[in-house]
């Protein structure tokens, strides 16, 4: 099939500069004296509330202020501020924490795979808790998609048949969400990993000076999920 060209070719002129602020002999734009003061830094630290207290309790390398002139917040403070905050409304100063408290179990997750080594960040935008990732996500992709499950082995919560219903109610999780999460991280290329974390009773964390002692009452275990492919394991 052939293709035929027009020889001639229609001219196109600029009149002003006013309206595009390009000058047509050079087709640069106009220089402006632009100070330094001027230069508003619209690029903010963003740090979420597992990621603030890991950075103040467990490296050292953050402080946190009460207000602009306000003094520096601990970080027994921090925890307990980021443990009534966890749920709507906040709690009040005076309620105790429990020991499966959504912050609580979630900064001991995030706690552990930190100290393997592993850079973690939410993964709110593929429906689990956290990402793993093994450099960053500067270099590439998470590896590892975690979803967090108390787990509640102790015999104190099998004691009497109102904590064992609270647990049941708790745990309680369809097989169509579990399908749908794997789903999801099958088709992004990420192995879903069901982290379980065992409840200790309230009695362990009704002191909060102590962090250290605090997170080694609580233990982690993980466990990979694969989607069965039949037509790519068959021998």
């Amino acid at each position: 099939k052939s293709v035929r060209f027009s020889p001639v070719v229609e001219e196109k002129q600029i009149e002003s500069t006013t309206e595009t602020g390009i000058d047509p002999q050079t087709s640069e734009m106009p220089l402006t004296d632009v100070s330094q003061e001027s230069l508003v830094n619209r690029e903010h630290l963003q740090l979420s509330n597992e990621e603030t207290l890991f950075l103040v309790y467990g490296l050292g390398v953050v402080r946190v202020f009460d207000g602009p002139n306000g003094s520096i917040i601990s970080a027994n403070r921090l925890l307990r501020l980021f443990c009534q905050h966890s749920s709507f409304p906040p709690q009040s100063e005076r309620t105790t924490v429990d020991s499966d408290n959504p912050f609580l179990v979630s900064y001991v997750v995030y706690h552990h795979f930190r100290s393997l080594g592993w850079v973690v960040r939410s993964g709110v935008k593929f429906g689990v808790d956290y990402l793993l990732y093994y450099r960053g996500p500067v270099f590439a992709h998470a590896e590892f998609a975690v979803v967090i499950f108390p787990s509640y082995e102790h015999e104190y919560w099998t004691s009497t048949g109102e904590r064992r219903n609270s647990v049941a109610r708790k745990q309680s999780r369809s097989w169509w969400w579990l399908h749908g999460v794997n789903r999801v991280q099958a088709q992004v290329r990420k192995t879903l990993v069901l982290c379980f974390v065992d409840i200790p009773p309230p009695s362990a964390v009704a002191d909060l000076d102590d962090i250290g002692a605090l997170l080694r009452r609580y233990r982690v275990r993980e466990m990979i999920i694969r989607r069965w492919v039949p037509n790519r394991t068959r021998d």
